[in-house]
């Protein structure tokens, strides 16, 4: 039976593998895309909503409202009006 070593190479200067935080030769992780709401990475790795093109971190999707969903998704904004369509009064009609 034979087994593979894997050979991990340490860091020069933090003498760690991987390097840790701090150490001037730790490579950071690459931003795959750019959340459109907040501005930050979005990390390879990392889960995220995607709709029309736009990206939305997880961070920031936990946070949303059903109300920020529902407009981002393209729902019309409106104000209630005393008079019916027809400028009729609502009223009784209920």
């Amino acid at each position: 039976m034979t087994m593979k070593k894997e050979i991990l190479e340490m860091c020069d200067t933090c003498l760690d593998f991987p390097c840790r935080k701090g150490c001037p030769d730790r490579r950071e992780p690459r931003a795959v895309r750019v959340c459109d709401f907040c501005g930050d990475p979005i990390l390879a790795g990392d889960r995220f909503l995607s709709f029309a093109e736009a990206a939305i971190c997880e961070g920031c999707a936990e946070g949303m409202s059903a109300r920020s969903v529902l407009l981002e998704l393209g729902a019309a904004e409106d104000t209630a009006e005393p008079e019916g369509p027809d400028g009729e009064e609502w009223e009784g009609w209920i």
